[in-house]
């Protein structure tokens, strides 16, 4: 019997015994000789694992995993990070650790998964720039996942960076748009157009979807801005002529729609004119 199986066997018999600590020092000696004995040093963190001693057995376990990862066991260190969180769900650097090593090994769901969960512990701490950095990071590994990109943004509008934050709304936009997901780019159109009013081609878009459900004095909330900043854009006028009309505002109605018959005149279109000049007939007949 050699010297290293003689001092595991010792090892084993004090461990039985409950002698943590004595099963601990022989374990020692093996590091003493080889200091990169990893499969000792992962006994080691065992022993301290079952005397309850957390700390010392996180310790153990992270030289562990990151003598794993130097040598290319990847999968390996995953599975000792993995450990450590069974006892210390919150340990920040475990959780990054691990959320990176999942991106290495290119499983992205997993690391998408650690990363929420990093997000979270840094946000419950206050760490709001390392918070914004690992929401960006989700965002750059997996640039389609709309609840991920709106996440983001929220954190951005909340660290009133603005412009950044019209950036990310108006990209989610763009995607729910792709997959027809109408409910869900209200939503998000309506963030976006709280950080950019300027933007009507969306609000003209909500317009449009408002009026198909019969919002019609949302539709004007929406229609108002784009009027005030183009007061002959033919489009905003006959969305806002309908709109007022849905709401019983004939006087209003009416005054819009004049205004967009004068329009199709100017612009040489007189069948359109006539076609707008008789919805004003039909909503008040005494205007001739």
């Amino acid at each position: 019997m050699n010297k290293k199986t003689k001092i595991v066997d010792a090892a084993q018999k004090l461990l039985a015994k409950g002698a943590y600590d004595k099963a601990i020092r022989e374990l020692q000696k093996l590091l003493d000789e080889e200091p990169r004995d990893v499969r000792t040093l992962l006994k080691i963190g065992d022993i301290y694992a079952k005397k309850g001693d957390g700390a010392e057995a996180t310790k153990t376990y992270r030289r562990v995993a990151e003598a794993y990862s130097e040598q290319g066991f990847f999968l390996k260190a995953v599975a000792v990070y993995k450990q450590i969180l069974k006892h210390e769900p919150q340990n920040l650097e475990v959780s990054l650790k691990l959320a990176e090593l999942y991106e290495h090994l290119g499983q992205m769901q997993e690391a998408m998964v650690q990363y929420q969960i990093v997000a979270a512990i840094l946000d419950q701490g206050g760490k709001t720039r390392e918070w914004l950095g690992v929401l960006g990071r989700m965002v750059e590994l997996d640039p389609d996942n709309i609840a991920s990109r709106v996440r983001y943004a929220e954190g951005l509008s909340r660290e009133h960076r603005g412009p950044e934050a019209i950036e990310q709304f108006s990209a989610a936009c763009e995607l729910l748009e792709k997959q027809q997901r109408e409910n869900d780019w209200v939503k998000v159109a309506e963030r976006l157009v709280f950080h950019d009013p300027a933007r009507f081609d969306v609000l003209k878009k909500l317009a449009r979807i408002y009026l198909a459900q019969n919002d019609m004095r949302r539709a004007i909330t929406r229609l108002e801005p784009s009027y005030k900043h183009d007061p002959r854009d033919a489009d905003t006028l006959q969305l806002l002529g309908r709109a007022f009309h849905g709401v019983g505002q004939t006087v209003k109605a009416v005054f819009i729609y004049k205004e967009l018959a004068r329009l199709h005149i100017e612009m040489g279109r007189p069948t359109d004119a006539r076609m707008t000049y008789q919805m004003v007939l039909e909503l008040d007949p005494s205007d001739y």
